[in-house]
């Protein structure tokens, strides 16, 4: 049955969405750590052999390329994170549809595989849009998200994600598709923000933000069902 959100429905909504941004900091710190006790560990080794009189050129080889290897994914984690925060401020430099999308991944990727959903990205090319980074972020995630939690209450094993990017003639094409069943409504009920079928009271925001938002820049949310849940928009191009 529906539900009808209220003030306190909304504060839980913040609350979830900060219990996100808890999740993806606490892997970052989890991913960041691994490679950090490598190096730590790989250094240790060098002094030991050092004073051992053992550290040959070979092991020195093995040691060199462990280092590397670790300091490679350091790297790679830190700038997901440097990307991240970046594109919610709204970074002149961090304006493309791929760093988005990116960015969307990287927040709800631990809600993901915690019930075994994958999320792929097929991006056309780096393409921009007149709508700013911080606002399409919101649109994004608030689809993705609303297609997962559809999945995890709908579906036993897990179910798939897809975001696509698409430059068409008048403008750029996103979609996020899902495996899920799809809307039980008409597309104008499901976006109404007192409207929602999850069992919890904080959902059902995603698809009313995200259309207010597309407003604003002469787009519009679009829905359908064919093999999979689709939802879609046309996204004016960068001027």
């Amino acid at each position: 049955m529906a539900k009808k959100i209220t003030t306190k429905d909304l504060i839980e909504n913040s609350l979830s969405e900060f219990q996100l941004f808890s999740n993806m900091l606490s892997k970052t710190v989890h991913d960041i750590n691994n490679p950090l006790a490598v190096l730590i560990g790989q250094l240790s080794i060098v002094e030991i052999l050092k004073e051992q009189d053992k550290l040959t050129p070979e092991k020195m080889d093995k040691i060199l390329e462990k280092i590397n290897s670790s300091t490679i994914t350091f790297k790679e984690r830190l700038d997901h994170l440097r990307s991240f925060y970046k594109i919610p401020l709204n970074d002149k430099d961090f304006q493309t549809i791929n760093q988005v999308c990116y960015s969307v991944i990287y927040y709800l990727d631990k809600l993901a595989f915690q019930n075994d959903i994958n999320i792929s990205l097929n991006v056309d090319e780096e393409l921009k849009t007149e709508v700013p980074s911080d606002k399409l972020f919101i649109v994004l995630k608030s689809l993705v998200q609303n297609s997962i939690e559809t999945l995890i209450n709908t579906s036993k094993q897990g179910g798939s994600v897809y975001i696509i990017v698409e430059n068409i003639e008048n403008g750029i094409k996103l979609s996020v598709e899902d495996t899920g069943p799809g809307l039980v409504c008409e597309l104008d009920m499901a976006k109404d923000l007192g409207y929602t079928t999850m069992p919890h009271p904080h959902k059902g925001h995603g698809l009313s933000i995200a259309s207010s938002i597309l407003e604003e820049y002469s787009s519009k949310l679009q829905y359908s069902r064919e093999e999979r849940t689709k939802f879609w928009m046309i996204l004016p191009n960068s001027k």
